[in-house]
């Protein structure tokens, strides 16, 4: 082969996987980001047993359906919050919340700690691997 045609072949590459990666962002920027969730209808807040957390549900009702949506308020000392979404579930109107210690809330029998900022519970995701599980079998 030659030097031009292994260029062509390795920039033909290069472009094949910067779209893939490309419209897998998208797709998970669109369709999962918990960021950019619908505010809802405020139904009521759980504090934290020690008082630094509080959990905020909302009922979202939309043009594609009914969930539920739980946010998570941690109260800083210097008077500001960090407010983040730690739960959406599609097809729900109501939450059962109970929290299991300071940093471990229950949604709907679905149990969340608080301190891994990196987790939200979304029954999309969850969704998808349930059926992907199932494909497997």
């Amino acid at each position: 082969m030659s030097k031009s045609k292994l260029l062509i072949t390795v920039y033909v590459l290069a472009i094949i996987v910067t779209l893939f990666n490309i419209v897998g962002f998208i797709k998970d920027s669109a369709f999962y980001n918990t960021k950019t969730l619908p505010q809802g209808e405020f139904l009521y807040a759980s504090m934290s047993p020690d008082g630094n957390k509080t959990v905020r549900i909302f009922k979202v009702e939309n043009s594609i359906g009914k969930a539920i949506r739980g946010e998570l308020v941690i109260l800083n000392n210097d008077g500001t919050d960090q407010i983040r979404n730690i739960y959406w579930c599609v097809g729900e109107d109501n939450a059962m919340t109970g929290w299991q210690t300071g940093d471990i809330v229950t949604i709907n029998n679905i149990n969340i700690d608080t301190t891994d900022e990196d987790y939200v519970f979304d029954s999309r995701r969850e969704l998808e691997h349930n059926i992907a599980v199932l494909k497997k079998r």
